[in-house]
């Protein structure tokens, strides 16, 4: 063997586990993805600082009706959600109330006729094809679980979503709320109004799917449900208010921030100046109580 080829062998490799420098170098580019990943959630997280800052009405009561939801329980929130679609917040807590003086369980649900549900939510919109669903989804939990939603507490998160979306009717998004809400389990719900605030932020696509922004999100934050329930509500009030023009200057400043430091709440000194730099001069989506500039959102759905 040659000599150069003794030498060759001899040297360690760059790279090389046994190199304290190659094990420096394997290790930084082991902790960049890491490191990315932390500088996103920081700044994601001081965006939602600055959303409350804006919006200190929207949130704070979205924030605590999302934290009502979990004393309604699994199946109650479940059959909610269901007539929340497409009608007002006033007409669907009515519903919900009037529809749970007569019935309360998927067993009783399951007996009813489809007649006797429509009557008792006959002011909400699709009210005859959300009779027949609420009875379906009753009768499949009966079949498949018993009548109990309980042990979704128990399965794993991905098992747990595919069992509720198995329900007819029931997409992720209502599956994702009852999970959060009700079980405290990590995963983020995603409605039109937070995937219109995702994209205005940049943080996801136009072609992106909530399914797909969801995914985007919850890997930028931590896998605490208080964190994600206040992403939830956060971006909810956000996407709502960005939908009026005289709004979009919220979306120029939160894209703006590259820094810990706080910037103040409100629009630009010109606005200001002209008397549009009051809370109440922010104009919100119209409430599904009432007109538009409500300072009542609608809730998450």
């Amino acid at each position: 063997m040659g000599s150069w080829e003794a030498r060759a062998r001899a040297r360690p490799s760059p790279a090389s586990a046994t190199s304290p420098g190659g094990a420096r170098r394997t290790s930084r580019r082991s902790a960049a993805p890491r490191r990315a990943a932390r500088r996103g959630a920081t700044r994601l997280e001081r965006t939602l600082d600055e959303v409350a800052r804006l919006l200190p009405g929207e949130t704070t009561w979205l924030a605590q009706r999302f934290e009502r939801l979990r004393e309604k329980g699994p199946f109650k929130l479940l059959i909610q959600i269901v007539l929340s679609h497409q009608t007002t917040i006033r007409i669907e807590d009515l519903a919900i109330e009037r529809l749970w003086t007569r019935f309360q369980t998927p067993q009783q649900f399951a007996r009813a006729k489809v007649e006797d549900v429509d009557a008792l939510i006959g002011n909400v919109n699709l009210h005859s094809m959300k009779a027949r669903r609420i009875i379906a989804i009753a009768r499949s939990i009966i079949e498949k679980w018993d009548g109990s939603l309980e042990f979704l507490r128990r399965l794993p998160l991905r098992r747990a979503l595919e069992e509720l979306t198995a329900l007819p009717g029931v997409g992720r998004k209502t599956a994702a709320i009852v999970l959060l809400a009700v079980f405290r389990r990590p995963i983020l719900p995603v409605d039109t109004n937070i995937l219109r605030a995702a994209r205005a932020l940049g943080l996801a696509g136009e072609a992106d799917t909530p399914d797909a922004v969801s995914e985007k999100l919850e890997a930028l934050l931590p896998r605490d449900p208080r964190v994600l329930a206040r992403a939830h509500t956060h971006l909810l009030a956000l996407g709502r208010a960005i939908r009026w023009p005289a709004n979009r200057w919220m979306v120029e400043r939160l894209r703006s921030m590259r820094s810990p430091v706080r910037r103040r709440a409100g629009p630009p000194p010109s606005r200001r100046r002209a008397g549009q730099g009051t809370r109440s001069s922010i104009r919100t989506a119209p409430s599904r109580r009432g007109g538009a500039g409500s300072a009542r959102p609608t809730p998450a759905r």
